[in-house]
């Protein structure tokens, strides 16, 4: 059983969010959400998934919260009334499944971190020696190697 602070962090949202969701779904959830200690909301692996689906659509469709809440309970509506569809449905994916798509996402998103990382350090490296005063006589040799070179591309290119 997952929290809603595990809920949301895997979906990438707030907890208050989460609640959203859930009141979106209108009961469609109760089964699979049971209450805690301190009547703290705790998932099963199903309600994730349920979520999961959810916010692809949100996001994939461009609509809002309420609008594929209301899609959802007609794709369960529909599962339920034919069987045969469940094993194909995105909400009846096993754990393993929503974590391996979990993973994956994650790895995406670490990636574009470090690119995004690797670019504002360019960035920092560029902007410093603009930022700095130039160094006179003496304290020239203060003035780091790195930032001389940079220093002479952004004069040289005035």
């Amino acid at each position: 059983m997952l929290t809603i602070n595990a809920v949301a962090q895997t979906l990438g949202v707030s907890k208050r969010a989460v609640r959203l969701r859930v009141d979106a779904l209108d009961g469609t959830l109760d089964a699979h959400v049971k209450r805690g200690r301190n009547n703290e909301l705790l998932f099963n692996g199903e309600a994730l998934a349920i979520l999961q689906r959810l916010e692809v659509l949100r996001q994939t469709q461009g609509i809002p919260i309420r609008q594929a809440a209301s899609r959802i309970r007609k794709e369960i509506v529909g599962d339920s009334a034919t069987p045969q569809r469940q094993s194909t449905s995105p909400t009846a994916s096993s754990p393993v499944d929503v974590m391996t798509s979990e993973n994956d996402t994650l790895r995406e998103e670490i990636i574009h971190l470090r690119e995004e990382v690797r670019w504002l350090r360019s960035r920092v490296d560029e902007l410093t020696p603009l930022a700095l005063p130039k160094p006179h006589g003496i304290l020239r040799w203060l003035w780091p190697i790195r930032a001389r070179s940079v220093q002479g591309r952004t004069a040289g290119s005035r």
